[in-house]
């Protein structure tokens, strides 16, 4: 069986916003432009100079559940890798996401990496829908 072309981080976006759209119309959430997008040179500079470090998540959902503040998605495509083997972030942007994502969980919000639009779909439902505890494993 033939394997299926991984889908571009902008498709996965485009999913994991129509399930926002679609399931949970009231809810506050933002998606970074720059995911997934081609900026030209002069946009990419422009987010750069607007945003005052590197690592923000990809979708951020500004609804409190239990203890938490929000929710906070670093999306990642299916095929793509998080850790080296040696457990050490595979490059050095997504040690700084990681660091981003735990100074979020810090100050109250479930900040995760989500991997492929059904990973991050799923952590979606389960957040909103009340079904995550804050003992649960964050990445």
């Amino acid at each position: 069986m033939p394997k299926l072309p991984v889908e571009s981080e902008e498709i996965v976006m485009r999913r994991i916003t129509s399930h926002l759209q679609s399931h949970w119309p009231n809810a506050l959430y933002h998606v970074d432009f720059g995911s997934g997008a081609n900026l030209t040179k002069a946009q990419a500079g422009k987010q750069i100079m607007l945003n005052g470090r590197r690592g923000h998540p990809d979708i951020v959902i500004y609804e409190v559940r239990g203890s938490f503040a929000g929710l906070a998605i670093e999306v990642k495509r299916e095929s793509e890798r998080i850790y080296k083997r040696d457990g050490t972030p595979v490059t050095e942007h997504v040690g700084e996401q990681m660091k981003y994502l735990g100074e979020m969980a810090a100050r109250g919000w479930y900040a995760v990496f989500g991997v492929g639009a059904p990973d991050c779909i799923q952590l979606i439902d389960d957040y909103l829908g009340g079904k995550l505890e804050p003992e649960s494993d964050q990445d």
